[in-house]
């Protein structure tokens, strides 16, 4: 009885221990058009097709980097080619709730989030195209004319642990 009560005991001090909620390292990230970003037309019997990513690995919190107080928005610009493949990464500067590359101390979570981008895949993007009046995309009747596309995303880092895989929240 003496040792299923100590059983017990131990189990619950486990268990309380487990519930308490540990400082994880976060990267939320969202899509952004930038003011003055390039449009593509879209004419009758079209569709624009937008690229879905399929790979997507969100950057680490940069290790041997103190924990950052506050949000911290790294935005960042890249071209998905007709392949699918995220090409030509930047820091994307000049819009709102960005920060600058000569902010100090910014260079280890820019350096996060390019490495990042570079791994991400999509299902490229297309323009679709039909020419009679009862097709549409979905019918396997139009053409689609593979497009490269640029896009921006900001990523947030916050205070969590550093060197630790992040988890996103869409925003």
């Amino acid at each position: 009885m003496r040792l299923q009560a100590t059983v017990v005991a131990v189990a619950c001090v486990v268990l309380a221990a487990c519930t308490g909620k540990a400082v994880r390292t976060g990267v939320a990230h969202e899509m952004i058009l930038p003011e003055g970003a390039e449009r593509t037309q879209v004419e009758d019997k079209q569709q624009f097709v937008m690229a879905v990513p399929y790979r997507q690995p969100l950057p680490a919190y940069p290790a041997g980097v103190a924990a950052v107080a506050a949000q911290l928005p790294v935005c960042v610009e890249f071209v998905v080619g007709e392949d699918g493949a995220a090409h030509s990464p930047r820091l994307l500067e000049g819009v709102p709730d960005c920060v600058a590359a000569s902010q100090p101390g910014i260079t280890p979570f820019v350096d996060a989030a390019l490495a990042a981008v570079a791994q991400w895949q999509f299902f490229g993007a297309g323009m679709c195209t039909w020419q009679r009046e009862e097709a549409e995309c979905s019918d396997g009747r139009a053409h689609v004319t593979p497009l490269a596309i640029r896009l921006s995303y900001r990523f947030r880092f916050s205070d969590g642990t550093p060197g630790q895989p992040v988890a996103v929240e869409a925003l």
